[in-house]
């Protein structure tokens, strides 16, 4: 008992940010309930970083797998909660008070789900992870908002049915749902099985947002608040990549898919990589642009899939995640430095005079996305393709190496546009929430220039960890069932 409460305290951790930040908000104290949320999810992540340096890996509840180096992922996902919800420390509009609450609710869904062991219990977590999702984009209270969380819904209950139909193929083939052995218990109809992975790897499309399941992306994350968007861009993806490859590859055969279902990662990996980089080119919205950036990145994700590696699988999808939120916390900064701004990628035009520092950070992170050594996102690429050059998928290797040249044609564009381009002039003066000091806004500023910059700074300090050290996981041992299956690390 003792052991099974310290594997969960990190996801009490949270729990306890979510009731802070409701409370708060119910008293209308915004600015308290973001920062109690804050610091929670930051000493939630702590606990959880503590867990994976243990050796114990603890089975909890009969459901989800927790401890040892596995929950290195669940680490990641609370301090990219946290992180989130960081920027909102100062001031919140009224309109997104319960923000901080959705994310803290939304990371203890997410490191479930990465940690599920249960066909059931990651349907309860998917849906779980949708419905706060839904609500996350609606919090920016504007009628685009709505309308982008309304397509979200749809398009997100679809999904959850195409998951259902999924389970009952199982069923119908006689095989469990429940329990740890019966989630990788192989269905002896050879056709049933096909059909059913084939129906997972369908739903967790539509989480993940690839193609052609990606319709309600670039409306959600153009208009959702940008802390709930780089949450969601991030955290959630983690978790959907981490269900995925554990529903579709073998723990008796590591790194096995089912061929027919290979065949299916690995259109889809395609489709998305080819896409996802030439819609973004055509972009001129900023959010819009990293939805379709984000396409493409799932495209490469889902190439570590169709190979079965975990490990480059979770090396990607962090530096992903942590660039990516980084990018979008950055229009939270552009916006509290112009309030004005219209949300386009020529409207950042003259930031790099005007706020250097916060410049040279999101140029890190989007050189990271595009995968320049020896930036973290880099390694995460390199050893995604090094994995499927030594298979058949050499020919897929050499098409997403074309996307990533062709996605430095947009993010370069960006880097352009703030170094090289002169700003128009300001037509309108700063907003004030009524509630807040005359500098707020100037605290709110730096703070969330304070969040880019740190996740700049993680991008450059773990790619060069990695250049000195190698791609050598740090965090020690144990078997791990788990999603990844990224135990044991010293093999």
């Amino acid at each position: 008992m003792t052991e099974n409460l310290a594997l969960v305290l990190p996801f009490a951790g949270a729990g306890l940010a979510a009731i802070a930040a409701l409370i708060a908000d119910g008293l209308g104290r915004h600015r308290v309930g973001a920062v109690l949320t804050s610091v929670l999810l930051l000493a939630a992540s702590v606990g959880a970083g503590a867990a994976a340096l243990s050796s114990a890996l603890g089975l909890v509840w009969q459901s989800f797998f927790v401890g040892a180096g596995y929950s290195g992922a669940v680490c990641v996902i609370f301090l990219l909660g946290a992180a989130s919800t960081f920027a909102l420390s100062d001031v919140v509009e009224p309109r997104t008070g319960a923000l901080p609450a959705l994310i803290a609710l939304a990371s203890i869904a997410s490191a479930g789900l990465a940690c599920a062991s249960d066909r059931v219990m990651i349907l309860i977590l998917l849906e779980a992870v949708a419905v706060l999702g839904y609500a996350i984009v609606s919090a920016a209270g504007t009628p685009q908002a709505a309308e982008a969380a309304m397509k979200f819904f749809v398009q997100g209950t679809i999904a959850t049915a195409v998951y259902l139909l999924a389970l009952a193929a199982r069923v119908a083939a006689g095989a469990s749902l429940t329990g740890v052995d019966a989630i990788k218990a192989p269905i002896s109809n050879a056709a049933v099985a096909t059909v059913s992975s084939a129906l997972v790897l369908v739903a967790l499309s539509y989480k993940l947002g690839a193609f052609p399941f990606h319709a309600w992306a670039p409306d959600a994350y153009d208009t959702a608040p940008p802390e709930g968007a780089a949450f969601l861009s991030s955290a959630t993806k983690i978790a959907a990549f981490a269900a995925l490859f554990g529903l579709l590859t073998s723990v008796s055969e590591p790194g096995f898919v089912e061929a027919q279902v290979r065949i299916l990662v690995v259109a889809v990996a395609t489709g998305s990589i080819i896409f996802g980089n030439l819609a973004g080119l055509a972009q001129r919205r900023y959010g819009r642009m990293l939805a379709f950036s984000g396409i493409a990145q799932v495209g490469y994700g889902l190439i570590a899939v169709a190979t079965g590696n975990g490990r480059a699988l979770l090396l990607f999808v962090v530096g992903y995640a942590v660039a990516v939120s980084g990018a979008f916390l950055t229009s939270a900064a552009v916006r509290a430095r112009r309030p004005d701004w219209d949300g386009t990628i020529a409207g950042l035009a003259g930031l790099a005079r005007e706020a250097p520092v916060v410049s040279l950070a999101l140029s890190v992170l989007l050189f990271s996305m595009t995968g320049i050594p020896p930036l973290l996102g880099f390694w995460g690429k390199f050893l995604v393709f090094l994995n499927a050059a030594s298979t058949d998928l050499l020919w897929l290797v050499i098409i997403a190496l074309l996307g990533s040249v062709v996605s430095f044609g947009y993010y370069g564009r960006v880097m352009r546009v703030m170094y090289f381009e002169e700003p128009e002039e300001a037509t309108g003066e700063e907003p004030e929430s009524p509630d807040a000091p005359a500098d707020s806004g100037a605290v709110v500023r730096t703070l969330t220039e304070l969040a880019v910059v740190a996740l700049a700074v993680i991008v450059v300090a773990a790619g060069a960890y990695l250049l000195v050290f190698g791609l050598v996981p740090v965090v020690g041992g144990g078997e791990a069932y788990g999603v990844l299956q990224l135990l044991p690390f010293g093999q």
